[in-house]
C-alpha cells in the first residue's frame, strides 16, 4: 500500500516535472524568436499612427469651421 503511494507520488512528480521543462523549452524559443519585441514595436507604431490621425482630423475639423 506504502509503495503503491509512493509510485504514484513519483509519477505526479515527474509528470509536474515534465510540464515544466516543456513550459521554460517553449518560453525560451518564443523570448529568443523576439516575437514579443516586435509585437511591442508594432504597438508602438500604431499608437503613434493614432495619435497622428487625431490630430490631423482635428486640424481639418478646425479648417472647415
Amino acid at each position: 500500500m506504502i509503495a503503491n503511494s509512493l509510485l504514484l507520488l513519483f509519477g505526479v512528480m515527474i509528470v509536474v516535472l515534465l510540464l515544466l521543462l516543456i513550459v521554460a523549452i517553449i518560453r525560451h524559443a518564443i523570448d529568443s524568436s523576439r516575437t514579443s519585441q516586435k509585437i511591442d514595436l508594432l504597438t508602438d507604431e500604431v499608437r503613434m499612427l493614432r495619435k497622428e490621425l487625431g490630430r490631423q482630423k482635428q486640424h481639418h475639423i478646425d479648417t472647415q469651421v
